[in-house]
């Protein structure tokens, strides 16, 4: 990942995440609705709808057209949540977790101003998209979260990015 401020940066998920939730959510929907048709069982119906929810729920993972953050020269773009220009980040944090030897990294982005104030939005999200799963979530009305683990870059890498556009925003600030 090179730093160049004129160029946009779409960070993807990592490939493989999340395709067992949704293809083997999907087949087992499948197997558990041909089993409730043909013997007329509701459990099995209900079971089959819950597979298939895992399924939707976890199906943007699998997706490669929509990145789900992107670094561009305006700002920090988050699928669902908007653009937050330069201007607008106060700071960021990285912080690492660990479950046993699975580095879990979050990336916390400390704002100038309450969410709903600092993010552009250039469309809301649509409303079957609420219900799926989301790299990021609020913290405080200033702060954000934004889960790194399943995106295919090295936290340090885009924090480096991150901080050095935001720099560059204050230095084109100032002159």
């Amino acid at each position: 990942m090179k730093n160049d401020s004129g160029t946009i940066i779409p960070i993807r998920y990592e490939s493989g995440n999340g395709e067992m939730m949704v293809y083997g959510g999907s087949l087992l929907g499948l197997f558990l609705l041909s089993l409730a048709v043909t013997r007329f069982d509701g459990i099995l119906l209900l079971a089959a709808i819950a597979a298939f929810g895992v399924a939707y729920y976890y199906a943007p993972l699998t997706f490669r057209r929509h990145p789900p953050l992107q670094v561009s020269p305006e700002g920090f773009y988050i699928e669902g949540l908007g653009l937050l220009p330069w201007s607008k980040i106060a700071g960021i944090r990285i912080y690492n977790k660990a479950v046993r030897n699975i580095r879990n990294a979050e990336l916390y982005l400390i704002l100038h101003a309450p969410i709903e104030k600092a993010v552009v939005r250039e469309r809301e999200p649509e409303s079957w998209r609420r219900y799926m799963y989301s790299v990021w979530k609020p913290v405080s009305e200033g702060e954000l979260t934004v889960k790194l683990e399943p995106l295919a870059v090295s936290p340090e890498q885009l924090g480096d990015v991150i901080r050095a556009r935001i720099a560059e925003a204050r230095k084109a600030g100032r002159a």
